[in-house]
This record gives structure tokens, sequence and C-alpha cells, in this order.
């Protein structure tokens, strides 16, 4: 036998269960899975403490995709001539039951990288839509929806999550849609 067809199985013997031992320690590391375990981020500040009791801040709003129909009934009064929407984002608010705030990029038309965001509580064709940032009210035919309720503000945090959900965590806050000064109709 040539020395390089001798083959030193003790060797392999002493190395293979070492091999397996970090084999396994890298394995336990790799999660295999591309999400986090660390909680979601969220927009809201901790909820303020009273007399020494501490209160649990409300948990992190989701973002869900819009559905189509309510990307529809927007779309229907979107104004901005040559202007698309897309990545459009709903998130669950406090302020009324059942109240969501519906983020969307706006590109075209002479503006590019704008988000723009509404406020209803119905998510399918028909219902009431609010304009809740400058933006919403400038491409779009809906009243500010500071006339609904003063509450309804990019100021919330929720419309702030929906915000982030379209464009990433450094779009800019926004401002609140002005009143127009007409009480708020169906839309």
């Amino acid at each position: 036998m040539t020395r390089n067809a001798c083959f030193n199985f003790g060797a392999v013997k002493r190395f293979v269960p070492a091999a397996l031992a970090v084999l396994v320690l890298v394995a336990a590391g790799c999660g295999g899975s591309s999400k986090s375990s660390a909680p979601p981020a969220t927009t809201q500040a901790p909820a303020p403490t009273s007399g020494g009791t501490k209160s649990t801040p409300a948990p992190a709003a989701t973002c869900r995709d819009a559905p189509a129909g309510l990307m529809r009934r927007i779309k229907n009064h979107f104004i901005l001539d040559g202007g698309t929407l897309s990545n459009a984002q709903i998130v669950p608010t406090n302020i009324l039951p059942g109240l969501y705030f519906v983020s969307a990029r706006v590109d075209g038309g002479g503006t590019s990288d704008k988000v723009a965001t509404w406020a209803t509580q119905q998510l399918g064709a028909t219902g009431e839509v609010y304009a809740v940032d400058t933006w919403a009210a400038l491409v779009s035919t809906y009243v500010a929806a500071g006339q609904k309720n003063p509450d309804l503000s990019v100021s919330d945090p929720a419309a702030y999550k929906s915000r982030i959900c379209v464009d990433g965590p450094k779009v800019a806050k926004g401002n609140d849609a002005p009143l127009s000064g007409k009480p708020a109709s169906g839309g």
C-alpha cells in the first residue's frame, strides 16, 4: 500500500463526535425562520403610571394589506391626475371601535415617494372615508378626519404605524388634514 492509500480511521472516530457537536450548536442558533423572535416594535409610548401602580401598554398594532374594495373606494375619490396609489396598509386604532387608518404610497402626477393616510370604519367597498393627513386631503376629495373626530389625527400612534408599514421607519409623520369648515359627509 502506498502512503496516500493509507487512511487513519482512529483519527476520524475522534473527529466525528466533535464535528457533530459543533453542527448541533450551529443549527440550534439558526432557527430556520426569517422572522425575529423579538416582539414587534411599537410606535406607542408606554402607558403612564399613577400612584406607583404600573399599567401595561396596549399591544402593538400589526400591518395588514388594505382590502381591494377599500382601495377601489379611495381610488374613486383620488384626484391626482397621473398619480397612483401603492402598498396600501391598514392598522386598527383604539379611538373608535372598528376604526382603521389606511396609508398608501403616492407616486406620479408630479410627486413621488409621498405617503397619504385616511381613516375608515368600513373596510369594504362602501362607507365613509376621511383624509387624515395633508397628502390625503390634497390627492382625494375626502373631508378632514378631524371633522369626524378631533382625535383622528396623524398624532395617533396607529396612524403613524400605518405610515411606517408603507414606507419604513424613516417615513414622515405628516401633518393633519386641514379642516374645511363643511360638515363631514358620506364617501
